[in-house]
């Protein structure tokens, strides 16, 4: 028992400790491969419709004093057949009060330090059926600017009292986005 309460102890300690070491204190983080993504992207097909609006924000880094880092959040909206089946749409102008705690939007992305400033990642609300999505968005360029959006399951697939696992993903999981 010993052992793993030691265990446990050693992995808050470091755990705790990483932020601070990643980072520096009273630093921006910023990304600007991250402006292309920014804006309003669209996608139809004969009934269907979806819409994603990006902006970039920069996020305080928690145990790190007055540093912020760069990443992507957004909305979303989806019509199918005409009707409208999801829509964060009205949470757009609130984006730049997102903290931890307060997960405003559906859409959260960001882009790995590997070099390819072309794509980024991240998770998408899927509304209806109430779970988290990978989302992967590679930019395209073109005149007006293209994106592919990809999405697959994402994490574990597990049942809570009143909220029973729906297997799929509403959206369409892989199309080309136009910018508006």
């Amino acid at each position: 028992m010993k052992k793993y309460t030691f265990l446990l102890i050693s992995i808050v300690i470091l755990t705790s400790n990483v932020n601070s070491q990643l980072f520096q204190e009273n630093t921006t983080y910023t990304d600007n491969h991250l402006n292309k993504f920014e804006g309003t992207w669209m996608w139809s097909s004969a009934n269907d419709t979806v819409k994603l609006q990006l902006k970039k924000i920069s996020l305080h880094i928690l145990d790190v004093e007055n540093s912020y880092w760069e990443f992507l959040l957004g909305c979303h909206s989806y019509t199918k057949n005409g009707i409208l089946l999801e829509s964060s749409m009205n949470k757009y102008d609130s984006l730049s009060y997102y903290t931890y705690t307060n997960k405003i939007g559906s859409l959260r992305l960001f882009r790995l330090e590997d070099g390819d400033t072309s794509f980024v990642e991240g998770t998408i609300k899927d509304i209806s059926k109430h779970k988290g999505n990978q989302i992967d968005l590679t930019y395209l360029g073109g005149n007006p600017a293209q994106i592919r959006m990809q999405l697959s399951l994402k994490g574990a697939k597990i049942s809570l009292p009143g909220k029973p696992y729906i297997p799929g993903i509403t959206l369409p999981t892989d199309i080309i986005l136009t910018k508006q």
